[in-house]
């Protein structure tokens, strides 16, 4: 609890700062336990604290160069991630105006991570992606969302499946191919 509001902030982005730039070196200093402990004080405090996509995008870039290191907390990160959209996705079903897109970010910002960990356990995903029975629901239900950042993190999360050839990719895929809308904007 040392740091909060801005300077939380500044830690969390110095922590993705560095997995972009010193990658696997990251590694050796492993600051993921604290990182999902902020991420569960945040969640439990509210689940769209402004806060958790700073948190989410740093532990998305340290989740991709971190690959094999990242095992061990792997399924507590996908948990979390599943949790967070669930949980952000129930709280911003009641606006009837439409969803902002900022609202949207700890949605798109938890299958960033999501992402990440497809990218880093590479086919070693597969097996963490049969333990979430929901898992390809959310992510075909993701790919249908009104945000386009939502849906743009959906589709990552299906081209990085196909790309490691995981398996169930083939039904994630067409049916969120058979989702596209034409009439939703495009993602800049």
């Amino acid at each position: 609890h040392r740091y909060t509001g801005r300077s939380l902030w500044s830690v969390l982005e110095t922590f993705g700062v560095l997995a972009e730039t010193c990658g696997l070196a990251i590694a050796d200093y492993n600051h993921i336990p604290e990182l999902l402990m902020v991420w569960d004080r945040l969640a439990s405090d509210d689940p769209l604290d402004r806060t958790i996509p700073v948190l989410l995008d740093s532990l998305a870039c340290i989740c991709v160069v971190a690959s094999s290191s990242i095992a061990n907390y792997a399924t507590k990160i996908l948990d979390y991630a599943v949790s967070t959209i669930e949980t952000a996705t129930l709280l911003l079903r009641n606006n009837e105006e439409g969803i902002p897109e900022e609202d949207a970010d700890p949605i798109h910002c938890s299958l960033d991570v999501i992402d990440g960990l497809i990218e880093g356990l590479g086919n070693d995903f597969g097996h963490l992606m049969n333990s979430q029975p929901q898992f390809e629901h959310m992510v075909v239900h993701s790919s249908q969302h009104e945000c386009a950042s939502v849906r743009a993190s959906a589709m990552a999360i299906v081209g990085d499946l196909y790309r490691n050839d995981i398996c169930m990719q083939l039904s994630i895929i067409s049916h969120c191919i058979e989702s596209m809308n034409p009439m939703h904007p495009a993602v800049a």
